[in-house]
This record gives structure tokens, sequence and C-alpha cells, in this order.
């Protein structure tokens, strides 16, 4: 099937509350996919989570019926990841969680001298001694 015939040359989709809600997919989202694909259109799904790296949500999707890979599901942390090489900066303070670092590969975590500090969902793991560490790494 060939993408239909418009100036639209490629789609953001959301996750959550468009193509699923909890842990189910919403009704016809599975097969607007499989539509979607067929059709050629390139897409990415796009999440403002920063609580589940992409393995996670691409194993979420499966058991949904949706089968995609990690590099068509963008989140904050990759937008970071590529932001930080782009700017060469290869050493950070991290405050995401436990799950999210594996994103972070091949940076120098928390080392003595940082180039950046990354703030995500940190959860239960916020606390007046981490929010006052990041902030002074800020301050430097």
């Amino acid at each position: 099937m060939e993408a239909p015939d418009s100036p639209v040359t490629g789609l953001l989709i959301d996750l959550d509350g468009v193509i699923y809600q909890g842990d189910a997919a919403l009704a016809g989202a599975v097969d607007c996919l499989a539509w979607l694909e067929a059709s050629g259109m390139p897409y990415l799904f796009v999440t403002n989570t920063t609580s589940r790296p992409r393995g996670a949500i691409v194993d979420k999707l499966a058991a949904m019926g949706v089968n995609t890979h990690r590099d068509r599901i963008l989140t904050p942390a990759v937008a970071a990841v590529d932001w930080l090489a782009q700017q060469s900066i290869s050493s950070l303070a991290l405050f995401v969680p436990e799950a999210t670092r594996e994103e972070f590969a091949g940076f120098a975590i928390d080392s003595d001298e940082v180039g950046a500090v990354v703030l995500g969902d940190y959860g239960e793991d916020w606390d007046f001694q981490t929010l006052n560490r990041a902030f002074r790494l800020l301050m430097r």
C-alpha cells in the first residue's frame, strides 16, 4: 500500500492516550499502525516519559500487538543524549530513574567534573540533599 498523495512526509505519534491507555491499546490503534507501516509513511513514536527506557516501551507495545524497535521511539533521554553528543559533552550528573540510565551508556556518569546535569522523573529518590547536589553542580 502506498502512502496517500499528501504534503505530509512523516508522522510523530504520541503514545500514552493515542496508541494506548495504561496497558491496553486503544481501539483501532493496532490496525492503524499496521496500515501506516504498510503505507511506507515514515513515523516515530514520541513520549515525554523519563521513567522507562526505550526497550521497556518496545516490550509494552509488543504486548499490545505493536511490533517496533528502539530506533523508532523518541524520548527525552534520547533527545538529551543526542544534544549532549552534539555539544561534545562526555561527563554527566544524572538524576533519572535507574532503568533510564542505560540510555546514557557511553558517558562518564557522576564524575567529579561534569559537563552537564540531566534531570528526569526521579520519583521517590528526590530529596533535599539530591536537589541541593543538582543545584550546586549547576552553579559551578
